[in-house]
C-alpha cells in the first residue's frame, strides 16, 4: 500500500514521498549495514550512496543491478515518489540534492537520514 500525501502550502501543492519507504530508508541509513561510498549508487566493492540504499530498500532483489550506476532508476523514483536526483525542498548550505550531501559535502548516513526526515 502506498501512502502518497500532498500538503498545501499557500496555493501550491507539495508532493511528499511514500511514507512507508521513507521510514524504511531512514532505518536502513541508520542501521550501519550499508558502507558509505561516493560516485555510484553501489560500487563494485559494495559501498552505497544514500540513493543506492534507497534502491536496495525498494528493490532488494536487484541489488547487483545498481553497481556502477549514478542515477536513481525511474522505477525506484516512481515507487518512492522521489525525484531522481533527490532534490531537497530547502538547500543545506550550498547543496540542494541528496547526492551532493553524500558525494561532495561529506555528510554521513545519519546526517543524511536527518535531512530526509526533515525535508521529505
Amino acid at each position: 500500500m502506498h501512502t502518497r500525501l500532498q500538503k498545501r502550502s499557500g496555493e501550491q501543492l507539495i508532493k511528499i514521498m511514500n511514507i512507508e519507504i521513507k521510514s524504511k530508508w531512514i532505518e536502513a541509513l541508520r542501521s550501519g549495514d550499508y558502507p558509505q561510498g561516493i560516485g555510484w549508487l553501489k560500487d563494485d566493492s559494495g559501498r552505497f550512496c544514500c540513493l543506492g540504499v534507497l534502491c536496495d530498500v525498494v528493490d532488494p532483489e536487484n541489488r547487483e543491478k545498481w553497481i556502477g550506476e549514478t542515477i536513481l532508476p525511474s522505477s525506484v523514483s516512481v515507487e518512492a515518489d522521489l525525484e531522481q536526483t533527490g532534490r531537497l525542498k530547502r538547500s543545506v548550505g550550498a547543496f540542494d540534492r541528496l547526492v551532493d550531501l553524500n558525494d561532495t559535502a561529506g555528510f554521513n548516513f545519519n546526517q543524511i537520514a536527518n535531512v530526509i526526515e526533515e525535508q521529505f
